[in-house]
């Protein structure tokens, strides 16, 4: 039996590559469809089940593994814990930035003295 060719496609979701089989194709063209599905037949499923796909994507630091509800286009992913930890190296004595928003009522600005 001759392997079923078609069309090389990648989805838009997960960015996994799928064939757009003829038979696809054909069943497409019988029933009027003009667009080529945009999805894999994966995704697709999961949708039509009412939930949103999950995709697994590797932190660039750690390696962990998390899963995102869509495809992730950032320049850097970090895992909670990788983000929290080049987060407090970044700032002075590993704590937040100390401006007014971290600050208690009433505190001196500055580090001026109480009264």
């Amino acid at each position: 039996m001759a392997k079923e060719e078609g069309e090389k496609l990648i989805c838009k979701i997960c960015g996994k590559e799928f064939v757009f089989s003829k038979g696809e194709q054909e069943f497409f063209a019988e029933k009027g469809l003009k667009n080529i599905p945009k999805s894999c037949p994966e995704c697709r499923e999961t949708r039509r089940k009412g939930e949103e796909p999950m995709l697994e994507v590797k932190c660039d630091k750690c390696g962990k593994a998390g899963l995102f509800r869509k495809k992730i286009e950032a320049k850097r992913v970090l895992c909670a814990e990788c983000y929290t930890k080049e987060k407090s190296a970044k700032t002075p004595q590993g704590g937040d930035l100390g401006g007014p928003a971290s600050m208690a009522p009433g505190e001196p600005l500055g580090g001026e003295e109480k009264a």
